[in-house]
């Protein structure tokens, strides 16, 4: 086994096998488990791309109000100059 290879010093090689039995006592995901998790990153992903859907469509949604203001603005300005000639 790597670990017990004499490359690492005393402290590294306490760490490591801690860390590895550690690691060895962990209960392993079942497959259910591993299912449900990744259901719920679906969700969230699903979740999070009909948030930005909804951003980017209300970003839209005032442009296109802040256009038509804007708009209205010059119609009014191109009227009340026509007014003012005659």
């Amino acid at each position: 086994m790597l670990i017990n290879s004499g490359k690492y010093k005393a402290e590294q090689l306490a760490r490591l096998e801690g860390a590895r039995d550690r690691l060895m006592s962990m209960e392993l995901p079942t497959q259910e488990m591993l299912n449900e998790r990744h259901q719920t990153r679906i969700k969230r992903a699903k979740q999070m791309m009909k948030n930005k859907a909804q951003m980017r469509n209300r970003m839209d949604r005032e442009r296109q109000k802040r256009w038509m203001r804007q708009r209205e603005l010059r119609e009014d300005r191109a009227l009340k100059n026509k007014r003012r000639k005659y």
